[in-house]
């Protein structure tokens, strides 16, 4: 009697799992660069504007954010609706007139969309700005602030704005 040359389940080679299971993870791991690289180069990058200016005067902004310290100021910042103010104030807590003040405005969510605000002197050593948004959330504001008396001051305050 001839044996059968058909294997039967029993004498099968069973196949293993590990090449498919290895070439199924480098097509997620593939995927996942691809989606990475794609979304990375269509989105514009978060990087400081005028970045290598800054670099060269860093010196120079760093001794006027220095000068806040040294002369003993205080700076405040608060918003209400879209209008924020700014108080200064000297050692002895008494009101700081006569300043420009300047600031950068930028909210956290989209640091590149910055804008440039121009502060009106009111009462008190209070200066205010109308923000260009509505968008409630917190607000980065990089005030530059030179005295009557030509004093250079860098300080950054954070505002919130409620919706």
């Amino acid at each position: 009697m001839a044996e059968s040359t058909t294997p039967t389940p029993a004498t099968k080679r069973r196949r293993s799992v590990w090449p498919y299971a290895l070439t199924a993870m480098f097509c997620v791991h593939a995927s996942i660069v691809f989606i990475t690289m794609t979304f990375a180069s269509k989105t514009p990058a978060n990087a400081e504007p005028d970045y290598y200016e800054k670099a060269i005067a860093w010196n120079d902004a760093s001794e006027s954010r220095l000068t806040v310290r040294r002369e003993g100021w205080s700076v405040q910042a608060a918003s209400e609706d879209r209008t924020v103010t700014v108080r200064l104030a000297d050692r002895s807590d008494a009101p700081i007139g006569g300043a420009s003040v300047v600031a950068v405005s930028l909210h956290r969510a989209s640091p590149l969309d910055r804008t440039v605000l121009e502060f009106e002197e009111g009462t008190g050593g209070r200066y205010t700005a109308q923000l260009p948004s509505d968008r409630a959330g917190l607000w980065d504001l990089r005030l530059s602030i030179t005295t009557a008396d030509g004093k250079h001051a860098l300080i950054a305050e954070t505002v919130e704005l409620k919706p």
